[in-house]
């Protein structure tokens, strides 16, 4: 009996990669999970699967094992190299059940061997249930982390933005899968100014996801604690991150971590944007006089926490009204799936210029023209942006 249940609810179709060299189990096999809900992308040996996997990510593998160029035990073995990519659900199909090919499969850690023999109906059904078991293991982590967070008082949940008269502020900020990850974003006021924080702890997939929350969150609370009260003339992003960076060095337990940040302060009454910036990409200036987005970076090269003292740059700019200015995560230029970050960054710079000149900025525009521009519904990696307008009056 064919196993017509849903996956989940509400949900838009699973994609399965299919890798098999014969055409005919192509279609056969590639049928039978169309109509048990599947959105199907076939590949005929591994490295075309390689292809496939560099530009999008499916929700699970069913692989053959005899094939030309690369067969599917080369191809595991290259997935495993990639935590990202060998987190993927994989089954085996093959008309070759021998016991040695079936032990190596599981040494492989393929999460089921299936027999082409057994029929189209039973790759659908085991592949199903493969998935559900991951999604429950995956609940049941992501709710432990979120009730350990609430105990704990350990949160990173966004505040909204906060509401500044003559300008719009926005953000997007999306966990991957929903699960709480090491990007933050935060709002605090500096001797009038605003102080805007955007952060992103390094760190991907399941072993780096609890420690980065719990970093990610241990930074927010250190700023906020350095900040408050601070009513110095001289209490900018640059000051900010030193003092900041003395705190990180003197802890053992976090000083090897690699953070990225970027401090925004903006004094309403100028308009003038006091920016520092530690590994994160360039902010985008969107500048209303010529049309022209112009890159924000400063010169600061040293990472925050290896040295108890450092020299961070600070650079100033000034938004004139309908000026826009945007700090963002890497989560949005990994949209792109490119290992060259130079790249991602320049795709998300182009995507936003040919906005610019366009259309009105928002957070959600620019958001939902990346993921268009990308081909994909949904983030693949934690992804943070920041928005701030000067409005016209």
């Amino acid at each position: 009996m064919t196993d017509k249940t849903p996956l989940t609810e509400d949900e838009s179709p699973k994609k399965v990669l299919l890798v098999d060299d014969e055409i005919a189990m192509q279609k056969l096999f590639g049928f039978a999970l169309r109509k048990g809900g599947f959105h199907v992308v076939s590949a005929s040996n591994g490295r075309e699967a390689l292809d496939v996997l560099s530009e999008t990510i499916p929700d699970a593998i069913v692989c053959d094992i005899m094939m030309p160029e690369m067969d599917g035990f080369e191809l595991r073995n290259i997935l495993k190299m990639s935590p990202e990519l060998y987190e993927i659900p994989f089954l085996y199909l093959s008309a070759f059940n021998t016991e040695e090919n079936i032990i190596k499969g599981i040494d492989l850690d393929a999460d089921d061997f299936i027999s082409k023999t057994d029929g189209s109906n039973v790759v659908v059904s085991k592949l199903k249930n493969v998935i559900r078991k991951r999604e429950r293991i995956r609940s049941k982590l992501v709710g432990e982390m979120q009730a350990a967070s609430h105990a704990t008082g350990v949160l990173l949940d966004a505040p909204d933005p906060p509401l500044v008269s003559g300008y719009t502020i926005e953000h997007f900020h999306e966990s991957h899968e929903g699960i709480p990850g090491g990007d933050f974003i935060d709002y605090t006021v500096v001797k009038n100014n605003l102080l805007c924080v955007l952060g992103d702890v390094m760190g991907k997939r399941w072993k780096a996801w609890v420690f980065a929350h719990a970093y990610a969150a241990y930074v927010r609370s250190s700023l906020r604690v350095m900040t408050s009260g601070d009513d110095s003339d001289n209490a900018g992003p640059s000051r900010i991150l030193n003092r900041l960076n003395r705190v990180l060095f003197r802890d053992d337990q976090v000083n090897e971590s690699t953070l990225a940040l970027t401090l925004l302060m903006l004094n309403p009454d100028t308009g003038d944007v006091r920016v520092s910036n530690v590994m994160q990409y360039p902010l985008l200036h969107c500048r209303a006089s010529d049309r022209v987005v112009a890159e924000v970076q400063p010169k600061s090269t040293t990472v925050l926490g290896i040295r108890p003292e450092a020299d961070f740059d600070e650079l100033t700019v000034r938004l004139e009204p309908g000026d826009v200015i945007i700090a963002f995560t890497d989560g949005l230029s990994e949209l792109f799936m490119s290992e060259d970050q130079a790249r991602g960054f320049r795709m998300v710079k182009e995507c936003l210029a040919e906005l610019f000149a366009e259309k009105e900025l928002s957070a959600a525009l620019i958001v939902k023209e990346l993921l268009s521009k990308a081909g994909v519904s949904v983030m693949r990696d934690d992804a943070t942006l920041l928005f701030v307008k000067r409005d016209i009056a």
